[in-house]
């Protein structure tokens, strides 16, 4: 008390000449290590403090600025969106399911052509998205009409976190829009995309939210919600978790960004998320973002689909030099066999609608 009445700080010498004298050398020993201890616990506690508080600022001006008068203007037009008519579509000889996503496409992403080859913008990303889906629906088709499309949304579909051009941890981004203004775009080409292919089966819409975009993701999802709230052929699957699980047949699959959690993790945390589930499913399957990739990888206990994405690049991608094919995947998923084929729609910018690359062709007709 004494050094402190003094205003002693950390500067001074640890110890009084007094003390020194009186306590062993291993006790003087154990006391410094409980100080340095106890200043590193005020030094994270105060550091976690200041990250508690700009995460709670950064939510507080997303959703006053940006979510509220856009959820307004939903509640007023959402009894007007009508559903599609049918596509006229061959009945499949066996149940099944599709699996497909938003495409990951950062929007509102700045690529100078200077800088990283080819441009990337919000036209951009719109252009690949709406022809990449068109020519998935295509392929969709020629297998007949699915049970349901699962819809995956989140995964980095915005390229920053709220009104400053920030990912949600507050790493700057390369953008050519404001929050808001990616937000209400995005919003309105996803109730576009959502519409497009109810005219081929009812949609399950489900959540993975990225890294880039945590709370943008699941505000998105919070006015998908509100739109298609009486839609009966479109199934909203909320949740404020970093993980959504949809059970299909045989099937237990699971959406997952990526960044967040090791592949070999995944399996185990399947089971203890989705326990009610896990135990009964033949087949267990994780999809994810994240890497800008096309790739399947065994795990213990099931498979993970790393799925593509729609983005192109920007400078700092450039000069790191990550880089790959854009594209969209989706996935085939069998009532009682799980994934029978994958499907590839490459985004190239420039030609007409691509066709896409199934791994395999599905038999409508197996036994």
């Amino acid at each position: 008390e004494i050094k402190t009445i003094l205003g002693w700080t950390h500067d001074s010498d640890a110890f009084t000449d007094e003390e020194i004298l009186s306590k062993e050398t291993s006790t003087l020993v154990e006391d410094a290590v409980q100080m340095r201890r106890s200043q590193l616990d005020q030094k994270m506690n105060k550091r976690n403090w200041k990250d508690t508080q700009r995460d709670a600022e950064r939510f507080r001006n997303l959703e006053h600025f940006i979510v509220e008068p856009v959820i307004n203007r939903i509640a007023e037009v959402a009894h007007l969106l009508q559903p599609p008519p049918l596509i006229l579509i061959p009945r499949s000889k066996r149940r099944f399911a599709a699996l497909t996503s938003s495409g990951e496409l950062h929007y509102g992403k700045q690529g100078w052509i200077g800088e990283t080859g080819e441009v990337y913008d919000r036209t951009v990303a719109d252009g690949r998205l709406a022809r990449t889906t068109e020519a998935m629906m295509s392929e969709i088709q020629t297998f007949g009409r699915p049970e349901e499309i699962i819809y995956v949304v989140g995964n980095d579909d915005l390229h920053v976190d709220g009104s400053r051009p920030e990912t949600t941890a507050g790493t700057p981004m390369d953008v050519n829009a404001t929050g808001r203004q990616m937000i209400d775009e995005f919003y309105e080409i996803q109730v576009r995309e959502i519409q497009r292919l109810r005219s081929i089966s009812p949609v399950r819409i489900v959540l993975s939210a990225g890294n880039h975009n945590t709370f943008s993701a699941y505000i998105v999802m919070k006015m998908l919600n509100i739109q298609f709230t009486n839609a009966e052929d479109v199934t909203v699957q909320m949740t404020a978790r970093m993980r959504s699980y949809v059970r299909y047949g045989n099937s237990l699959l699971g959406a997952t960004h990526g960044h967040l959690i090791k592949p070999i993790n995944l399996m185990a945390t399947m089971g203890i998320e989705a326990r009610a589930d896990f135990g009964g499913a033949l087949y267990k399957y994780w999809f994810t973002g994240h890497l800008h990739s096309l790739a399947v990888e065994n795990l213990v206990g099931g498979t993970r689909y790393q799925m593509p994405a729609l983005s192109g690049p920007d400078r700092w991608h450039v000069e790191s030099g990550f880089l790959g094919m854009a594209g969209l995947s989706g996935y085939i998923i069998d009532y009682d066999y799980g994934v029978v084929n994958t499907i590839l729609c490459p985004a190239v910018d420039g030609l007409p609608t691509p066709d896409c690359i199934p791994a395999n062709r599905y038999s409508q007709s197996a036994a």
